[in-house]
């Protein structure tokens, strides 16, 4: 946490509304082994003034597998999920971020439209939804709408990134212009890119698996 006034000393933590007395002054904490006990809303506070509502706050999502595996043992590979899509670890599908939808995310809404289908119309008086956050499913939980970043998600995509956080790289070919809130839904893409929105890698061609011996 960053601290913005006051001292650090006087740094209060709690876990789903308990205290955890042992985190006390402090404004970096680690927890080296995540567990599903670990769990919820983390709130940091100066003593005293937490009615304030001034402190932060982070909700930890814990994964009961690691990110490419899902199932009852953790056995099965995840598939890949585009556009900052994230497995799901029971199921194995694809949660998609606000703007896409898909069975592997790589299909854009658009701006103004997100949810399963991309049915859903964000807002008729604040186009785009900056400074709104979008909810889906665990394990992805809350972001930006696609197309905004920073934590009051009001920040737009610097050149060449789009997406939900701003967090993809778009892969257009040059003087293609990278939509902020789908990428390159029309293409063409840069040359080693492929697919829907250019988010794929290009398959190689028979010459290029090629191995030659001097």
């Amino acid at each position: 946490m960053t601290l913005t006034e006051g001292d650090a000393v006087n740094l209060r933590w709690r876990l789903n509304g308990n205290v955890i007395d042992i985190w006390s002054g402090s404004s970096d904490i680690t927890i080296p082994y995540v567990t599903k006990d670990d769990i919820g809303i983390y709130e940091c506070y100066l003593n005293d003034r937490r009615d304030e509502s001034k402190h932060a706050i982070v909700r930890l999502i814990v994964r009961g597998c690691s990110a490419s595996h899902y199932g009852t043992d953790c056995q099965n590979f995840c598939p890949t999920c585009y556009n900052g899509g994230v497995c799901d670890d029971v199921s194995g599908l694809c949660v998609c971020p606000p703007g896409f939808k898909g069975e592997d995310c790589s299909e854009g809404c658009g701006n103004n439209h997100w949810g399963r289908t991309c049915v859903n119309l964000c807002s008729s008086r604040n186009p785009g939804c900056p400074d709104q956050m979008g909810c889906v499913p665990d394990p992805l939980g809350c972001s930006c709408m696609a197309g905004y970043k920073d934590l009051d998600c009001k920040g737009t995509c610097g050149t060449g990134y789009y997406g939900s956080t701003c967090s993809e790289q778009c892969h257009c070919a040059p003087g293609v212009t990278c939509d902020p809130s789908r990428g390159c839904p029309d293409g063409p893409c840069e040359a080693g890119y492929s697919g829907t929105n250019c988010q794929g890698k290009a398959a190689l061609t028979k010459y290029q698996h090629q191995c030659y011996v001097v």
